[in-house]
């Protein structure tokens, strides 16, 4: 009499698991052919946080653990990025906000009005405002402010095909002035 084999469970036998895998990878192609699937993978503050933490202690190479992340770790990141000393920009500014003011892109008086209520120019925001011969610009926490918003007039003074005929004119995104870049600024004449 023969005897009565004893049958091993799904996923037992190498060969079924393979094929289950191929099939199942099979299905997902077929599945995406039809169907538009998109993954999106998000990084959480948590994560954020334990890499810069990380990329910190690795660079001062400290081995004790920081005592808390939302101070020590914000602050040691913004310090790799933007040294108290500061960052020469390889720039050198002459007499572009001159002609900058010049040319109405900065409206003077609403400028100075606006630093006004943070306490006023200094004499360098002054002699890069209205001044010329301003050589490279040193970019500090204090003035860095001051910087984005020169910055950001110098790039709305130039001609180019970006600004005036480039994808952000079209219509269907609601044209140049629903960009920070360009619909934001409200310091020129006019």
């Amino acid at each position: 009499m023969p005897t009565a084999r004893k049958l091993k469970p799904f996923g037992a036998n190498k060969l079924q698991v393979i094929i289950a895998i191929e099939v199942l990878v099979i299905l997902l192609i077929v599945v995406n052919i039809f169907f538009d699937i998109k993954l999106t993978v998000k990084r959480k503050p948590v994560l954020t946080k334990l890499v810069s933490l990380l990329i910190f202690q690795k660079s001062t190479n400290q081995t004790a653990a920081p005592q808390s992340a939302d101070t020590n770790g914000d602050a040691a990141l913004t310090e790799m990025v933007l040294p108290a000393e500061g960052v020469t920009l390889p720039i050198t500014w002459g007499d572009l906000g001159k002609k900058m003011v010049n040319a109405g892109v900065i409206d003077q008086a609403k400028f100075e009005q606006l630093y006004a209520q943070r306490g006023g120019l200094d004499d360098e925001a002054k002699q890069l405002l209205t001044g010329s011969g301003n050589g490279q610009i040193q970019m500090t926490n204090a003035n860095s402010n001051l910087l984005l918003n020169l910055l950001w007039a110098f790039g709305l003074a130039n001609k180019n095909s970006v600004l005036e005929a480039g994808p952000m004119m079209d219509k269907q995104y609601g044209g140049a002035g629903n960009f920070a870049s360009t619909g934001g600024w409200t310091l020129a004449k006019g």
